[in-house]
């Protein structure tokens, strides 16, 4: 085993710190020599820095087994190894520790300007700390004086190349810059003790930006931090060790003033995903306050797709970063209510100076259109969220009942299948029951890649073996028969499993309604996502199943559970093929768009094209066009499509050759999309809103083409969302859920059923701004008894 020391200038004004060497560092004997070294250089490069004028070395200057750390250093006592050595919280082959030893004395004898760690070991063994995605970009000033700022290692980009702009941009503002212009030691002022009178006359002088947060514990808020600037800050504490923090009638009119300044319009209020804020200031003082910036919308309409916590803002935001979110989950029982109220202003300091520099952003890249589109909506999102739904004892209690019923009848079925008793994993503490089965990764993946010999399917990054939902129906794709069938069962024993314990058994409000907690912002595809609401009560609303799945095996339809309530019909709007008339339109396709438009059945016609038939398409032929075009459509080649449709991978490219050949303007689209992406690392849909790719734009096309369609459609859901209530109001139609590519609610039967579907429908009818403007139809469902039992209508004439 070959020792790999430091190498650089001994006066570099930077020292980079790796974790090891691998088997090229050992070859060549040099730190960083191998595609991680390529990758480094690349990273100094771009951030004005060069390599030759650097100092690297390792934290371990010895090559791990199969190049893995963990393999000599872990947290774990189970993964003890004999001679292992604790140190700093883990526990560490002696090899470990001498480099660190080492490592003290390079530090010493080079005396840097500034310390680069790459990745966790590195962080550990100079800050003692762990968890890099959190720390990177920290600005840290170690015990020895010296400064040290972690950052992903060049291995992990390597993974995951879509970081790989989070490191540049570590060593520019954190490295770069500060070398030439100085470092920066912020002095923070905060008000963590304030007086009655100091409270009152701060409140009294908001004006301007105003930056809030709470922190909240047992169902109630603890404390609200305010910032009027990215350096100073209030804490107006609301409980502490004693209790109540404030005398009855001084919190009285504290939260009196409070209700005050939100109401006024000189304030400009800036929150970080406020939706959650929200429901407390509802709970706890009787009235809530809307944000007019919230940061958690800015960065998902700036960069979908793209981290959005706070702490990941400000490190990517803030002029001056250090990581202190880990800080929350240490509190337990709040032993310590200053350290806790200092953490709410590090909060709101950060969230103020976060808004400044987004807003720059947005303006920049001209989407303060989009940007305000969705502060409004969050406001009806915020509406729907309070309004929850009518979840019926009964229906309930019997649905539970029907959902153990098909888990047992499934995992019969998934006996018979094995044909022998499950295997217990080593390791595994559980014992081997079916059950625990379809909810243990490991078993599952013993299972079906050890004793039954499927192909592992891999994690994409990190190329681990992934028996997760989306691997399942990978398996299910390649090996139909018995495979597919085990997998469809284990895929629907999960999904009733999660559902019995996420929505059947959810704790219901003390009103005894259901509540989602939804986020405005949700997905990169603008799409709603759901969840328990602020005080652990409710669930997700968006798969609660309906009854019918992949395998043709009926389930409980859970949604019979959701009922209107008193003087209400249930119904449902679900926009008809909404993406794929977005793809028309995006092609520009008259054929498809007149085939839309005349509501044929699309899947028939393509059948016919593809086949070149004359007459009506088998059920089989039909099945395979409905697949095949939707693959085709979103940039699926042959390969692909054989392996989903089962056809070899000839029959697949001529099929595509003939739709092409058919539909041009859907290849031209793909050829724009493709140039766009190359081009700009960017898709735009027709709202105006985009996607920024920072991965490899290799096999970036699929996820481009899906994206347009998707976002598209999820704005306009929105926009036909908003447009609903303000022309019906909230008493006569309360839209309570967005599934998908439907709005589902109750409309007030006290009244004329017809008038009001009528301009409901009128509401809804909303452009998508093509130069040949697209309104996609909607579905009209209805029931007088639940969500489940709706049933399709004409709409009123």
């Amino acid at each position: 085993m070959l020792k790999v020391n430091g190498h650089g200038p001994d006066n570099a004004r930077i020292m980079i710190v790796g974790e090891a060497p691998g088997a090229d560092e050992e070859i060549q004997g040099r730190p960083f020599v191998g595609d991680s070294g390529v990758i480094l250089t690349g990273l100094l490069h771009e951030a004005g820095l060069r390599r030759d004028e650097c100092y690297i070395t390792n934290v371990c200057k010895y090559r791990p087994p199969f190049n893995e750390m963990g393999a000599w250093c872990t947290d774990k006592k189970t993964d003890l190894k004999k001679g292992f050595i604790e140190y700093g919280g883990r526990y560490a082959d002696p090899r470990v520790i001498e480099g660190i030893e080492e490592l003290d004395e390079e530090i010493k004898r080079v005396n840097p300007e500034i310390i680069v760690g790459f990745g966790n070991t590195a962080l550990w063994a100079l800050h003692g700390k762990w968890g890099i995605t959190n720390w990177r970009g920290s600005e840290i000033v170690l015990g020895s004086g010296h400064r040290f700022v972690p950052t992903l290692h060049p291995a992990s980009i390597l993974r995951n190349w879509a970081t790989r702009p989070y490191v540049i941009h570590d060593l520019k503002q954190r490295v770069a810059k500060r070398l030439r212009e100085g470092f920066v030691d912020p002095v923070f002022e905060f008000n963590t003790a304030p007086s009655f009178d100091e409270v009152m006359s701060f409140l009294e002088s908001a004006k301007g930006d105003l930056s809030g947060d709470i922190e909240t514990a047992d169902g109630h808020i603890i404390c609200l931090g305010l910032a009027k600037s990215a350096r100073h800050a209030l804490c107006i504490p609301f409980r502490n060790e004693g209790g109540v923090y404030w005398e009855p009638q001084d919190q009285r009119d504290i939260i009196d003033k409070l209700s005050e300044v939100c109401s006024n319009a000189d304030v400009t209020w800036i929150g970080q995903n406020w939706n959650y804020d929200a429901q407390y200031f509802e709970a706890d003082f009787g009235w809530t306050k809307m944000p007019d910036f919230d940061t958690y919308i800015a960065q998902s309409v700036l960069f979908p797709g793209v981290e959005r916590d706070l702490g990941f803002l400000s490190s990517m935001y803030s002029e001056w970063h250090q990581y202190w979110k880990m800080d929350a989950k240490d509190w337990g029982k709040i032993a310590d209510f200053q350290s806790f109220f200092r953490y709410n202003c590090r909060d709101v300091v950060h969230t103020f100076e976060i808004a400044q520099r987004q807003r720059e952003k947005l303006a920049q890249a001209r989407l303060n259109k989009q940007f305000e589109e969705r502060m409004r909506y969050g406001q009806y999102v915020y509406r729907m969220m309070r309004r929850g739904v009518n979840r019926d004892f009964e229906r309930t209690d019997a649905m539970v009942s029907e959902v153990k019923t098909a888990i047992d009848e499934r995992e019969k079925m998934m006996e018979e299948v094995i044909g022998k008793p499950v295997t217990k994993v080593a390791g595994t503490k559980k014992a081997p029951t079916l059950t625990h089965l379809f909810n243990s990764p490991t078993q599952v993946a013993d299972l079906f890649y050890k004793q039954l010999g499927v192909k592992a399917i891999k994690k994409r990054g990190s190329f681990a073996p992934t028996t997760d939902d989306e691997a399942l129906k990978k398996v299910i794709a390649k090996h139909p028969g018995k495979i597919a069938d085990l997998a469809q069962a284990i895929l629907e024993c999960r999904s009733l499993d999660k559902l019995r314990a996420n929505f059947l058994e959810a704790e219901l409000d003390p009103d005894s309604r259901f509540r989602a907690s939804w986020s405005p912002t949700g997905a990169e595809t603008f799409r709603l996502t759901s969840g328990k609401n602020a005080f652990h009560r409710g669930g997700p609303l968006q798969n609660i199943t309906t009854g019918s799945t992949g395998s043709g095996r009926k389930l409980p339809n859970l949604r019979n559970c959701i009922v209107p309530d008193p003087g209400y019909i249930y119904f449902n709007t679900d926009l008809e093929r909404a993406d794929l008339q977005v793809v028309a339109w995006e092609a520009e396709d008259e054929e498809l768009k007149d085939m839309l438009k005349a509501h044929a059945d699309i899947h028939t016609e393509n059948a016919k094209g593809i086949f070149r038939l004359r007459e009506d398409p088998s059920y089989e032929q039909r099945q395979f066009a409905k697949k095949f075009c939707h693959l085709t459509n979103y940039g699926g080649k042959g390969r692909t499509c054989a392996i989903a449709l089962g056809c070899t991978v000839h029959e697949a490219e001529k099929s595509q050759a003939r739709w092409f050949e058919m539909h041009p303007g859907i290849k031209k689209w793909h050829q724009r999309t493709e140039a766009q992406v190359l081009g700009t690392r960017t898709v735009t849909n027709r709202f105006g809103y985009r996607r920024i790719y920072f991965d490899r734009v290799d096999g970036l096309l699929p996820e481009a083409l899906a994206w347009v369609p998707q976002s598209t459609v999820s704005i306009l859901i929105s926009l036909q969302h908003m447009a609903i209530e303000d022309e019906l109001g909230e008493r006569l139609c309360q839209i309570q859920m967005q599934v998908h590519d439907s709005l589902n609610g109750q409309i007030l039967l006290n009244g004329d059923l017809d008038e009001t579907l009528k301009r409901l429908r009128k509401a809804s009818q909303i452009a998508v701004p093509y130069a040949d403007p697209l309104y996609i139809p909607l579905e009209l469902s209805l029931s007088n008894t639940s969500w489940g039992e709706v049933e399709k209508c004409e709409w009123p004439q």
